[in-house]
C-alpha cells in the first residue's frame, strides 16, 4: 500500500498531535519522513530538446481541418487530450497528407538551422601566450535537396494515364508495320513488263469512196429508161433512173423526140453548154 505526499504530511501531524497529548518528546516527531523524489530540475546549461515533426502537426492539423476537428470534439465523450486523439487519427486514416507534412516540415526545420548555426570562435588557451592559429573556414553546407511527395492519383487520371499509354502502344506498333511493309516492298524484286503483243490490222475503208462505189454500183444494177426531159419548150426521152423523192439520176446525153410519151425520131446528143448536136450518131437500144 502505499501513500502520496499529502497523505504522509497529513499522517506525520497526527503522529506529532498525539505525541504531544501524551506528553513524549516531540524531538521523536521531528524525525525525517521519506518522500518520494520529485521530477530533476532541468538543467539551465543543457540544450533544450528540439520539438519533432509530430509536434508541429498537432498544432497544423487542428487548423487546418478545424470543420472536421470541431466535429470529432463534438463526438467525444472525453473533452480533455482531444486535440492528440484527433491529430493521431487524422494520421492514421490519412498517411499521405502527413508524409507530406513530415517531408515539408524537416525542409524547413532543416534549412533553418543550417542558415542559424555559425561556427563559433576558438578561444585561446590561457596556459600559452602564442596566439591560436585562425579556425579553417566551415565547408559550405548542401542545400537540401527538394523531396516532391507525389499525391495518390484519382481513378479518372488513371484511366486517362492509361489510355495514353494503349495510344502510345499503338501509333509506335502502326509506325513499325509501316516501316516493316516499306523495307518488304523495296527488298522485293519489281515485276518483268508484260509482253507486247502485236495488234492485227484493221483496214477502214474511206466511208465517202465506199459510199460512192456503192452507189455506182446501185446505178449500174438499176438499167436506165427513157424518162420524159423537156429543153427550150420542147419535149425529149432521155435515159435515166428515177429515183426515191423523185430525184432523177441522167445515164447519158442522147436526146429522141417525145411523141405523147412515146420515142419518136433521133433529135442528138446533149452537150454541156445545153446545145444538142444533131450530127451524133444514134446509139443502139
Amino acid at each position: 500500500m502505499s501513500f502520496s505526499t499529502d497523505q504522509l504530511i497529513a499522517l506525520q501531524a497526527l503522529v506529532a498531535k498525539e505525541l504531544a497529548s501524551r506528553g513524549g518528546s516531540s524531538s521523536s516527531s521531528s524525525a525525517p519522513v521519506k518522500v518520494k523524489k520529485g521530477k530533476k530540475e532541468k538543467d539551465p546549461s543543457a540544450k533544450p530538446r528540439k520539438a519533432g515533426a509530430w509536434a508541429g502537426w498537432t498544432a497544423h492539423c487542428p487548423k487546418e481541418h478545424a470543420a472536421e476537428y470541431e466535429t470529432f470534439k463534438a463526438s467525444s465523450e472525453k473533452k480533455q487530450g482531444i486535440a492528440p486523439l484527433f491529430c493521431t487519427q487524422w494520421r492514421k486514416d490519412h498517411a499521405d497528407e502527413y508524409a507530406a507534412f513530415e517531408v515539408k516540415w524537416k525542409e524547413e526545420h532543416s534549412s533553418a538551422e543550417s542558415s542559424s548555426a555559425e561556427p563559433s570562435p576558438a578561444q585561446p588557451s590561457p596556459a600559452s601566450s602564442a596566439p591560436a592559429p585562425a579556425p579553417a573556414p566551415a565547408a559550405p553546407q548542401k542545400a537540401s535537396q527538394e523531396v516532391k511527395v507525389r499525391k495518390p492519383q484519382s481513378e479518372e487520371t488513371k484511366a486517362a494515364a492509361a489510355l495514353k499509354r494503349a495510344a502510345t502502344k499503338a501509333k509506335n506498333a502502326a509506325e513499325g508495320a509501316s516501316a516493316l511493309a516499306a523495307a518488304v516492298t523495296s527488298a522485293a524484286p519489281a515485276p518483268a513488263p508484260a509482253p507486247v503483243l502485236p495488234l492485227a490490222p484493221i483496214s477502214i475503208p474511206a466511208p465517202a469512196q465506199e459510199d460512192e462505189a456503192e452507189a455506182e454500183e446501185d446505178e449500174d444494177e438499176e438499167m436506165p429508161e427513157l424518162l420524159p426531159f423537156k429543153l427550150g419548150g420542147r419535149s425529149y426521152l432521155r435515159p435515166g433512173v428515177l429515183r426515191d423523192g423523185g430525184i432523177t439520176s441522167w445515164a447519158t446525153g442522147d436526146l429522141w423526140e417525145s411523141k405523147k410519151g412515146l420515142k419518136g425520131d433521133w433529135a442528138g446528143v446533149l452537150q454541156e453548154d445545153g446545145s444538142i448536136d444533131l450530127s451524133a450518131e444514134e446509139p443502139e437500144c
